[in-house]
């Protein structure tokens, strides 16, 4: 007997949540996400609420008020990190793995190109035409000198552009020829 009542409690409790509590609080998340001013209206409710338990500290003729702002205050500063969470995430993550996919692409190496005088100046034009004057990209510099390994030019090797493919082949190349000097580096330009 007991157990059939829990169960129907259960079961009605679940059918309101199914039906009516998860649709309206995903409804409310993406009308919050959706809307650039949520946020910044939420993080304002936060702070008056702050500003009401303090003054409410002080009178001690309400002892469930500040128990009630508290409990309401935790719930909005959670929605506010949700809704932080949907809006920034995405953009956050795509910076990360562009950000993410230089560095890998800067630690492979590959294979030699065929021409590298004429790859390296036909990859900075093409960089130079399509770059827009605000955005920034990578700019890869290395130079070797003092090479001592057979097969190798003595008076090293050196690139400066912006691709991460021939600036790690050229890493490689420094390395493997046993260069006495390598200076290489990295910046946004």
């Amino acid at each position: 007997m007991v157990e059939d009542t829990a169960k129907k409690i259960f079961d009605t409790l679940h059918q309101l949540y199914s039906t009516k509590l998860y649709p309206a609080a995903i409804s409310v998340l993406r009308f919050l996400v959706n809307n650039r001013d949520a946020i910044w209206i939420l993080i304002a409710v936060v702070i008056v609420l702050a500003v009401v338990r303090s003054k409410v500290k002080f009178v001690n003729s309400h002892r469930i008020l500040p128990k009630v702002i508290d409990a309401v205050s935790g719930c909005l500063v959670i929605l506010v990190l949700i809704v932080a969470f949907f809006r920034f995430g995405p953009t956050v993550s795509d910076y990360l793995d562009k950000y993410d996919s230089d560095s890998e692409s800067s630690t492979t190496t590959t294979s030699q190109p065929q021409s590298t005088s004429q790859n390296q100046s036909t990859s900075n034009q093409s960089q130079q035409t399509t770059t827009p004057q605000t955005t920034k990209y990578l700019y890869y510099s290395i130079s070797c000198s003092g090479c001592y390994a057979e097969g190798c030019n003595r008076n090293g090797y050196n690139y400066s552009g912006y691709s991460a493919e021939y600036y790690s082949y050229y890493r490689s190349v420094c390395q493997s020829c046993s260069c006495t000097s390598v200076y290489g580096r990295s910046f946004w330009k």
